[in-house]
């Protein structure tokens, strides 16, 4: 279709100066048109450059530009670096390590404790020494679980912001909604995976992380982490449907099915965790890579 309206509408020797995906260059070159591509989009640039790629080899890119030395540079959008400057995330990082570990503990303690109550196993008056050594563990452990999820917040903002330092350019998710999204409804079931996998890609490859894919672990972190909102509902939401007998009964079926979701959840977040910790050293070991090669240069 393409190659039909430049035939009609131009002659050999015009120019087209809009780049796009290229589809319009490349039936220019076919039928004896010049072309100047010009975009202002890198991803856009990319995609050009591989459509043109067999009629110009050369072109790679910015890179194809005649203008002089620089030039290149000044047909992109302002580089973020020029608006952050990298910090070093390795505190962060190690802190964030360190309280996700405790959570862990958290979990565990939690599901275990849970199936003990199910299986008949409470302690109907507890000793004041039992209780003085108890309140002040299950506090802590408690803080060291919300202290996690904030600590991984301020991290996936520290990791976007310093995907940009590093010359990530386009990314759709700004440091603030790549957190703001978890607390968005219907949102928040999607959008933050997307934030993450942006952050994985700009972390890979800075420059033209567009190319890159995403990994495995990511989705298997997220269809935990959506694994753990629905199985409670689940589990849960089963026995009261189906129970005939007296509403007591009912009653004690849906407690026990209640306690059952809530064991699965701390269960599912042990993997969820290890998962998220393994994404988080593979982040930071890249962005650090990046950040000592661009430094030395």
């Amino acid at each position: 279709m393409l190659e039909r309206i430049v035939k009609v509408h131009s002659s050999p020797g015009d120019m087209d100066f809009f780049a796009g995906g290229g589809t319009t260059g490349e039936a220019a070159v076919r039928n004896g048109r010049s072309y100047i591509p010009v975009d202002s989009n890198p991803e856009a640039a990319d995609v050009m450059a591989g459509r043109l790629a067999p009629f110009a080899p050369s072109l790679d890119g910015f890179a194809a530009s005649d203008g002089p030395a620089g030039h290149e540079k000044d047909a992109e959008p302002m580089n973020d670096t020029e608006q952050y400057g990298f910090r070093d995330p390795t505190r962060l990082t190690n802190w964030t390590r360190t309280f996700l570990g405790a959570s862990i503990v958290v979990m565990l303690l939690s599901a275990g404790t849970g199936t003990a109550e199910l299986l008949g196993y409470r302690l109907e008056s507890p000793s004041p020494l039992f209780l003085l050594f108890v309140i002040p563990w299950a506090i802590v452990l408690a803080g060291a679980a919300v202290a996690s999820s904030v600590l991984v917040l301020v991290w996936i903002h520290r990791a976007n912001y310093n995907a940009r330092a590093l010359g990530a350019t386009g990314l759709k998710m700004t440091p603030g909604w790549a957190v703001g999204w978890y607390f968005v409804p219907i949102a928040w079931f999607w959008k933050p995976y997307q934030a993450m996998k942006e952050i994985w890609q700009a972390s890979i490859d800075p420059k033209h992380w567009w190319r890159q894919g995403g990994s495995p672990l990511l989705g298997w972190w997220w269809g935990l982490w959506l694994a753990g909102w629905w199985v409670p509902v689940v589990v849960a939401g089963g026995p009261i449907r189906i129970q005939h007998g007296r509403a007591e009964t009912v009653t004690v079926r849906a407690e026990a099915m209640e306690a059952v979701g809530d064991i699965a959840v701390d269960i599912l977040h042990v993997p969820l965790t290890l998962i998220l910790l393994m994404i988080i050293d593979r982040i930071h070991s890249r962005q650090m890579e990046h950040f000592g090669s661009q430094a030395a240069a």
